[in-house]
């Protein structure tokens, strides 16, 4: 899991508003700061959309983070309970921009937009949501999406 969700999949966090109203989102980067194993996973969000979702500053929510192969359209989705929000760190940054420079390059790949419209997308002002995964799921569209995927290490 730590290589698929650091290979520059398409990533979008889903949750619920304040009022109880489904909320998708872009995702802007996805990391296990613990390696293989962890059940922890830092969630690069932008600043102005996590007022739309019902988590806690201290924790508390539930996400559901769906990270999709672009070329290949192979996608899992993990969820989990939100265990803090947090400023980005540096290590943040550094897999936010390899997952900028991955993900565009295989959008302009498969459909020919430029980066630099692209780049016009991520936001200014980055938070991270940090998650306690709880389950997995190939999202994968076929007869199998929605499957369970065996829990175990990252």
């Amino acid at each position: 899991m730590c290589a698929f969700f650091s290979s520059g999949c398409s990533l979008i966090v889903g949750g619920l508003t304040p009022e109880g109203e489904p909320f998708a989102t872009r995702a802007w980067g996805l990391r296990f700061p613990d390696g293989a194993g962890s059940d922890r996973v830092r969630i690069v969000l932008g600043a102005a959309e996590l007022d739309r979702l019902a988590v806690a500053a201290g924790g508390g929510g539930e996400l559901a983070a769906t990270g999709a192969n672009v070329l290949s359209l192979h996608s899992v989705q993990l969820k989990g309970e939100v265990d803090s929000i947090e400023a980005v760190t540096e290590e943040d940054l550094e897999q936010h921009r390899r997952f900028c420079d991955l993900f565009f390059a295989d959008v302009e790949r498969i459909d020919g937009t430029e980066r630099w419209l692209m780049d016009r997308l991520v936001p200014e002002d980055l938070v991270v949501v940090v998650l306690r995964v709880r389950r997995l799921f190939d999202q994968t569209p076929g007869p199998r999406a929605g499957r369970p995927l065996a829990a175990g290490p990252a």
